[in-house]
């Protein structure tokens, strides 16, 4: 019988080495896109952030710049991302981060924990986060699914699913109450009056402060313009709390103030010619600060 065991385990074993050693040497080569991405030398300022930053700030137009926002990105990806980049990239010495009001409301934390998300991002992340993100998520199996399809996907694209890119976001409607009310109230409404804010991103925003001071980098938030409609009903105590959290650091932002339906199609994002107008902006505004 004794025998017989150690046949199967004979027989059993090669096959698992063939079935398992590709998929562990694949984990550590999606791992390894990360840590050896490559910055030219000739840029010093990377653009991180959400969707704001990717359809929000064209790099075309800031010099030595490059943005690789993503959508719904959260400052928790950020800051891993971040960790690995700034190791390898020297010449990175400009942090553009994309910070406004929405980034510390509570409804962030669905973002955090959306399937979707969490697959982009999930073979980079250090194992006791990706337990704990598998723990948090909405759903387990679509977590696994959807980080399964974008780790094969990363294998042979050459856009990584965890490094984003400008965008155009080009005008399709025109702005309504009626849609700046939906985008109210999903990312201000329906929570618990004690339950505001994402503690998470918070958390993560200040390690994204740390990991500037420790890498010798400069952190300079970006507040993309919002139209005036929205940002009336932006809630009060969320702008507090943006102020709060966000003392004493330097931002570059626009008087929010803007009625223009063709550069603020949806109140919150802006279009390709709004992107140009903030990008050229922004520009100016880094000259200052020098």
């Amino acid at each position: 019988m004794k025998k017989f065991i150690q046949n199967i385990i004979k027989f059993i074993f090669p096959l698992v080495l063939i079935l398992i050693g590709p998929i562990i040497y694949l984990y550590f080569t999606a791992k390894s896109d990360l840590t050896n991405y490559k910055i030219n030398k000739d840029i010093n300022r990377l653009i991180v952030g959400d969707s704001h930053a990717k359809l929000g700030i064209n790099d075309s137009i800031i010099s030595s710049s490059i943005n690789i926002a993503q959508f719904s990105e959260s400052y928790l990806y950020t800051y891993y991302l971040l960790d690995e980049i700034l190791k390898t990239n020297k010449n990175i010495d400009t942090l553009l981060l994309s910070c406004s009001y929405h980034n510390f409301a509570k409804y962030y934390d669905y973002s955090t924990y959306h399937p979707d998300v969490i697959g982009r991002y999930f073979y980079i992340l250090p194992d006791d986060i990706k337990l704990e993100l598998i723990d948090e998520s909405q759903n387990m199996i679509s977590t696994l699914k959807f980080s399964t399809y974008a780790f094969i996907e990363n294998l042979f694209a050459d856009q990584k699913s965890f490094i984003g890119k400008f965008e155009d976001f080009p005008v399709e409607k025109e702005i309504s109450e009626k849609y700046i009310n939906k985008r109210i109230s999903k990312q201000y409404g329906n929570v618990d009056s004690n339950n505001l804010y994402s503690d998470l991103n918070i958390i993560y925003f200040n390690k994204i402060i740390d990991l500037c001071k420790k890498s010798n980098v400069e952190l300079i938030l970006i507040r993309t313009p919002l139209h005036q409609d929205y940002f009336k009903k932006v809630p009060k105590n969320i702008i507090d709390k943006y102020q709060k959290v966000t003392k004493n650091r330097k931002i570059i932002f626009l008087d929010d103030e803007i009625t223009n339906t063709d550069i603020m199609p949806d109140g919150d994002h802006l279009s390709d010619q709004g992107a140009i107008i903030f990008s050229k902006y922004i520009e100016e505004q880094l000259n200052i600060i020098k």
